[in-house]
């Protein structure tokens, strides 16, 4: 193999991470296989921008989704206070903080708790 061809397989190899999905509701726990060399493994993943942990839960995500609207709404607040109109405003509001709630939700939505879905 060439160092160019070495060099593509060592970047890819750091863009690899293992996870193990496993249901936390089962009393006995399934056998882990052996790690994988030079990849790591771990608890939660971010696939298209919607973090998912090990135990099918989306609760990290909603704590992203929550945090980045709360300093988008300060942002829009900063806006007002330098006097953009409420009408411009709103389509901010829409464009970002809608745009973000919704993103994928069809996909994720199915992973929520009563308590991430009373959070949103």
């Amino acid at each position: 193999m060439g160092q160019r061809e070495q060099s593509q397989t060592k970047s890819t190899v750091a863009k690899c991470a293992e996870i193990i999905f496993y249901d936390s509701r089962r009393k006995r726990q399934p056998v882990q296989p052996l790690p994988l060399p030079d990849v790591p493994r771990v608890q939660s993943l971010k696939i298209l921008g919607v973090t998912i942990s090990s135990k099918l839960s989306v609760a990290k995500h909603v704590c992203n989704i929550i945090r980045s609207s709360a300093q988008t709404c300060h942002a829009l607040r900063l806006l007002r206070a330098h006097g953009m109109a409420n009408a411009s405003l709103q389509v901010v509001y829409r464009a970002i903080i809608t745009a973000k709630l919704t993103y994928a939700a069809s996909a994720w939505r199915g992973f929520t708790t009563e308590a991430d879905r009373q959070r949103l």
